[in-house]
């Protein structure tokens, strides 16, 4: 997957979610994720207060609550870039 520099935070987060699975040490998801280490913190913090990622000790876990968000958000991104084809094709008519 290319470096958007224009990624938005619920794609970050299915980022960190997709990377954590089912377990990631924080210095893998920082280099898979791209982010700095003050931007990690403060995606993991969200994660975690919404029970989406678990830590026990130097060690992150999705959830199941994670795993659902990861599998809707892979279900909308698909559904989206459909509706991006379907309206670039010229019409017929």
């Amino acid at each position: 997957m290319p470096v958007n520099k224009n990624r938005d935070s619920i794609e970050i987060l299915a980022k960190i979610l997709s990377i954590a699975n089912p377990e990631a040490k924080i210095t893998q998801i920082l280099y898979r994720a791209n982010l700095s280490y003050s931007l990690l913190q403060k995606y993991l913090g969200i994660l975690i207060e919404n029970e989406l990622l678990k830590k026990d000790g130097n060690v992150f876990y999705r959830t199941q609550k994670g795993l659902d968000f990861v599998a809707k958000y892979t279900e909308l991104k698909g559904l989206l870039n459909s509706r991006k084809e379907t309206m670039k094709k010229p019409n017929s008519a």
